[in-house]
């Protein structure tokens, strides 16, 4: 859950109690164990920058391969919020019409950055999405390792993507009606900042929501099994921001790494690769940056693009 920075007059009473409120959201958001293993699908440069660099490189989501896939969250959001508001008092539909007229302004400034992962390290679509038809590998990372070590970070966790719509808007309804309820509580006790409880709680959902739009995919997407290393910045990271050139764009990203070796495990060469010379060179170049003990496997999709 992103902290928001407080846009009203302080109280201190009703201050505690707002953060404890999104405590507990915090604590109510799911947190899943990874697999033994979690692959990213690479190009050969890709491979060669994450073994050479020991780090891992972070993409804008505004400039993913799915470049919808924030709105789609944002459309749910609103979804839910309209389903809610038709049943409410006037007071709450006033809250939530406030929230909805924020969260435009909210799609236009939210940033996060996302290291994609897949519990699939083969699959024949994603070799052909992310990994040069074929050509580039698949890297096999410990997920209790990327976990320990990216988990916990400020700002940043390992999340598992939720494809189930159904439990998507569980989720959000959850967090906007037990939002409605705090909201009419603190009126109840302090009517005299109507407007500023309004603020408040719409700053409190727009916490416990927006991180759901890096987490959130349509279900069309559930055969890609994604995990995520999702860092949502709440500073200022203009001098930690990176480019590069993909999909014909400038895109922006940001690299995170680690003191020790990543926790690399194995390696997928992709079913377009040539196999025995490639073999060869994987196992020098882990050689030379001290990566030992890494298993190297061939595709097994007998395709040819």
């Amino acid at each position: 859950m992103i902290t928001m920075r407080k846009r009203t007059t302080p109280h201190e009473e009703l201050d505690k109690e707002r953060e404890d409120k999104r405590k507990e959201f915090s604590k109510q958001e799911p947190e899943d164990n990874p697999p033994l293993e979690l692959f990213h699908y690479t190009t050969p440069d890709g491979l060669m920058g994450v073994v050479q660099t020991n780090k891992l490189w972070a993409t804008n989501t505004r400039y993913l391969n799915d470049f919808t896939e924030v709105r789609y969250t944002y459309n749910l959001l609103r979804e839910m919020t309209g389903k809610i508001s038709r049943q409410a008092s006037p007071f709450i539909q006033d809250f939530l019409n406030r929230f909805i007229e924020e969260l435009g302004f909210y799609d236009v400034i939210f940033d996060a950055y996302v290291f994609c992962l897949s519990e699939a390290g083969d699959q024949l679509s994603q070799w052909r999405e992310y990994a040069s038809r074929g050509i580039g590998y698949s890297i096999g990372f410990r997920g209790a390792g990327l976990k320990r070590s990216f988990g916990h970070r400020v700002g940043m966790k390992l999340l598992k993507v939720i494809y189930d719509k159904s439990k998507q808007m569980q989720i959000v309804e959850r967090i906007i009606i037990d939002t409605c309820s705090f909201l009419e509580n603190i009126e109840n006790k302090y009517s005299k900042r109507t407007n500023e409880n309004i603020m408040d709680c719409c700053d409190l959902l727009m916490a416990a929501l927006i991180p759901y739009t890096v987490q959130f995919k349509h279900e069309v997407f559930f055969e890609e099994q994604e995990w995520r290393i999702v860092y949502i910045p709440f500073h200022d990271i203009t001098d930690k921001i990176l480019f590069r050139s993909a999909n014909k764009m400038i895109v922006p990203y940001i690299e995170f790494g680690m003191q020790e070796k990543l926790p690399i495990n194995s390696v997928y060469q992709g079913p377009q690769a040539e196999l025995e010379i490639t073999r060869k060179s994987l196992q020098s170049l882990f050689s030379k940056y001290q990566y030992s003990n890494i298993s190297i496997r061939n595709s097994r999709a007998p395709i040819r693009f």
